[in-house]
């Protein structure tokens, strides 16, 4: 395995749910992916790691969320992008050809492209890039491992995931945690927005409910926070 994805892995650690994938879901893969993110998820198949922080999931089955968020979009188109990974919140790690990695908040309504929107950032502090990236590299963002990228907050800004699986165990394969209410009928900021009214469910039929329930923000990071860009659709 590439190194930058051995990193990856051996950060994952062993999964402890997993199915390999079937051989017409590596053919789908195979074809949509770089070559080294391919393989990793050849190597990994449909797995749950760190009691369901991440899940690495069948990309086919997931391609029709993409479908339900991107609506008519101009610049975003769900047979480009593909459902690489995704958080127990419900965050999709998306891989686009056209674009590179995109994340997917569904949970709030918000979509982040560094190709569509770039991070502004301070005068004197603007990243050189050189040449064109290699993808195989860029892919590796579509794996989500790191703690920070895995939790997800309160609205009281305190950390839920551990205390979520306290409540209801670990994530298996196909489950997520979701709220009820859904944040998409409250708003992302609501005092509702806690461990108690979060309850585990299956991912595939939430992940749809909740694509249908709010617009999408593309969004991007700023001097200020996170700003809105434009509406997706």
């Amino acid at each position: 395995m590439d190194e930058n994805f051995q990193f990856i892995a051996d950060e994952l650690g062993d999964a402890h749910a997993r199915n390999p994938f079937s051989p017409s879901e590596l053919t789908y893969l195979n074809k949509r992916l770089p070559e080294r993110l391919f393989e990793f998820m050849e190597h990994s198949g449909h797995a749950c790691y760190l009691d369901g922080g991440v899940t690495i999931c069948p990309a086919s089955a997931f391609a029709p969320i993409l479908a339900l968020v991107f609506k008519g979009d101009p610049d975003l188109d769900h047979r480009d992008c593909t459902v690489v990974s995704y958080t127990a919140f419900g965050n999709l790690h998306v891989w686009s050809k056209k674009h590179g990695n995109i994340v997917i908040y569904l949970a709030e309504g918000q979509l982040t492209s560094v190709a569509l929107a770039p991070t502004e950032f301070a005068p004197g502090i603007v990243p050189q890039r050189q040449g064109t990236p290699d993808p195989n590299i860029v892919a590796s963002g579509a794996v989500v491992f790191e703690p920070e990228e895995l939790d997800f907050l309160d609205y009281r800004g305190s950390e839920m995931l551990q205390s979520c699986i306290a409540a209801h165990g670990a994530l298996e394969l196909g489950d997520c945690f979701g709220f009820f209410p859904a944040l998409g009928l409250v708003g992302a900021d609501s005092p509702t927005r806690r461990v108690e009214n979060v309850k585990k469910v299956k991912a595939l039929e939430h992940f749809a409910l909740l694509a249908q329930l709010q617009p999408f923000y593309l969004t991007k990071l700023d001097r200020s926070g996170i700003k809105r860009v434009r509406e997706i659709g």
